[in-house]
């Protein structure tokens, strides 16, 4: 379990430095040896993981595929700051594949749980998302105004963090 939990950090790394391959090949075989150990929290937490590699890949398809995965884990755990975190990565997914009303749905209902009980990093992501989702509806007043908070909020958690270059880039496209 431990070497399923060093191999998960590692494919982390390879995700965020671009070697998307190689991150899922990571998060795959990290996922069966906690798999084997039992550990369906942490088989989660790969699925999650996966998503994002996938959807980065463009896969959006097995991206959804995996968030429901982790998604579903989650719900029946009672865990809800990472429901938060699978209805984000389901809905950036979906939204993806075009399924724009189910998308919306999700990620403003994620929204609504990330004020409630997520992370302040959760709620930077869900408002960037459904000010994604506004923009899609060509509501660009409401985009603008969620990416607007998002970015304050980005800015309140540190001036480096890649949520602040997202935040900026969605209030360009919404100016």
């Amino acid at each position: 379990e431990e070497e399923g939990r060093a191999l998960q950090n590692l494919a982390l790394v390879l995700k965020n430095t671009g070697h998307l391959r190689e991150a899922e090949e990571t998060l795959r075989f990290a996922r069966d040896l906690v798999a084997k150990a039992g550990n369906l929290n942490r088989v989660a937490r790969c699925d999650l993981n996966l998503s994002s590699v996938l959807y980065r890949r463009g896969l959006w398809a097995q991206a959804a595929l995996q968030a429901k995965l982790a998604l579903e884990h989650f719900v029946n755990r009672g865990l809800p700051a990472a429901v938060v975190s699978a209805e984000l990565a389901l809905g950036r997914a979906l939204r993806a594949q075009g399924a724009m009303p189910e998308a919306r749905e999700l990620l403003e209902r994620a929204l609504v749980a990330a004020r409630e009980s997520g992370g302040p990093r959760s709620i930077v992501v869900a408002l960037e998302f459904v000010a994604d989702c506004d923009l899609d509806a060509g509501d660009v007043d409401l985009g603008r105004e969620r990416y607007s908070e998002a970015l304050l909020r980005a800015r309140e958690l540190g001036s480096e963090t890649d949520l602040v270059v997202e935040c900026s880039r969605g209030l360009a496209l919404a100016e």
